[in-house]
């Protein structure tokens, strides 16, 4: 079972943004439309696009039904606010979600609605799951941030997990 990453970043410094999370299907990912940070955030290019950026996705390979902590950790040189939304889906069908993150002091779950979920609420059956910054935490200029994210994958072998992120 494998946990491959799509890297689709983008850096939350601008004056247009959401300082208190995205909307959901932020993440770049196709088959959600592409959309990334940079429809609210127009100061940086996607990160992947500017070699001095990087958003890394840092996850271990998973056993069903057994929660691991994620890392997702933003950068860029002359950043200092930082953000992320992420998601889990099935290699073999991207609209399917794959496990489901757990809110923290830091990162916030909402469904693709838009509704935010509670440490216990789940979305509903067949919605999309994002985990993404409750509050963009500020920094010293270039320091980068770290968010950890607890994730449950599927109880069951479902093959192959992507995780998108920006």
């Amino acid at each position: 079972k494998r946990i491959l990453c799509s890297l689709l970043g983008v850096f939350p410094i601008a004056l247009m943004g959401f300082s208190t999370g995205p909307p959901p299907k932020r993440t770049g990912a196709a088959v959600d439309g592409g959309l990334n940070c940079s429809v609210c955030h127009r100061t940086f290019a996607p990160a992947n696009s500017d070699a001095r950026g990087s958003v890394v996705i840092d996850a271990a390979n998973y056993v069903p039904g057994v929660k691991q902590t994620i890392k997702v950790t933003v950068s860029h040189p002359e950043a200092a606010r930082w953000g992320f939304e992420i998601t889990a889906r099935l290699v073999s069908d991207e609209t399917k979600v794959a496990g489901d993150f757990t809110p923290n002091d830091v990162v916030r779950v909402i469904c693709d609605d838009g509704s935010t979920r509670g440490s216990l609420a789940p979305c509903q059956p067949g919605q999309l799951v994002f985990a993404e910054h409750l509050n963009a935490p500020r920094t010293a200029a270039g320091a980068g941030f770290t968010f950890t994210v607890d994730w449950t994958p599927p109880a069951t072998d479902v093959g192959d997990i992507v995780f998108y992120a920006a």
